[in-house]
């Protein structure tokens, strides 16, 4: 068995690949927008709309209990690793969505995991940059958000 600190536990491309796509079957199965994400060794960032069926708190224990069986029937881990709750922000302008979405993919970039944001391949940076469609289909039209997502928030 490998145990991991939880500082490590998604650090790894096939986790990273497993955790997307468990977002995208679970974007199918609740019928929610995925507007961004950004995955991180440790944590991870989604910036989504109202998902047509349950509610985000039903999308996020989905999401996170089907990681977490993964984890544990591979010996990743035996142990919690998940917090119980998540930050929910109501995001109402296209402006706030921008704001969101630069801080999350800055997020790799700040800890220096790569110098810049679309060098992080486990992020919706790809897409918005470079128009590079990824696991996960994403729902905001990168014409709106321009090219201003490459700027870093400050």
């Amino acid at each position: 068995m490998q145990l991991l600190s939880p500082a490590a536990l998604l650090d790894a491309a096939d986790r990273y690949r497993f955790f997307l796509e468990v977002l995208e079957r679970v974007r199918q199965r609740y019928g929610f927008r995925v507007i961004g994400y950004v995955l991180m060794p440790e944590h991870f960032h989604l910036l989504v709309n109202e998902p047509e069926s349950g509610d985000p708190s039903r999308v996020m224990f989905a999401l996170k209990q089907t990681v977490a069986k993964r984890m544990i029937e591979q010996g990743v881990t035996t142990e919690h690793f998940w917090q119980r709750r998540f930050y929910n922000f109501n995001v109402m302008t296209a402006r706030k969505k921008i704001e969101k979405l630069r801080y999350m993919h800055w997020n790799p970039v700040v800890r220096g995991l790569v110098t810049a944001p679309e060098d992080w391949p486990w992020s919706s940076c790809r897409y918005y940059l470079l128009r590079e469609p990824g696991i996960v289909k994403i729902e905001f039209d990168p014409v709106t958000v321009n090219s201003g997502l490459g700027a870093k928030v400050k």
